[in-house]
């Protein structure tokens, strides 16, 4: 019985090209899972992030200097203990009541007041109030 050599490889290509084609898939698959979980937990951190500390936490004095956006107030806050993460501190002031408002100045802010709390502060607000309207 004499073996074709052309089909032999034809075969091992068709192999190659099928195995390929599973990794690639496989690769997909593996990065949706993982941009979908990281996707999932930055959207449900942005509604339930949860102060740094515990009550009665530290005062920590905060300058933010003027010209500053709400990106850089951001960097100012995690460097300083304040919040975990400054791109989500970005996003829920986008999408605060505070958008646009928070001023230039020097705060006393404390490592157990949420996001909205302190962003209430540095938009010239109350604390409490930012506490009443997280009750809702």
């Amino acid at each position: 019985m004499k073996i074709n050599v052309s089909i032999i490889k034809g075969i091992i290509g068709a192999f190659l090209d099928t195995l390929l084609k599973m990794a690639v898939v496989a690769l997909l698959v593996m990065y949706t899972i993982r941009f979908a979980h990281t996707a999932y937990e930055f959207g449900f951190r942005l509604f339930t992030e949860e102060p740094v500390a515990e009550a009665p936490g530290l005062d920590v004095k905060v300058t933010i200097p003027k010209g500053s956006n709400a990106r850089d107030i951001g960097k100012i806050l995690e460097e300083r203990g304040l919040i975990n993460d400054a791109n989500l501190f970005f996003v829920q002031e986008l999408i605060s009541d505070y958008r646009g408002k928070l001023a230039a100045g020097t705060y006393t802010l404390n490592t157990s007041w949420t996001p909205d709390q302190m962003m209430a502060e540095m938009a010239g607000e109350e604390a409490e109030e930012a506490e009443k309207t997280e009750g809702k």
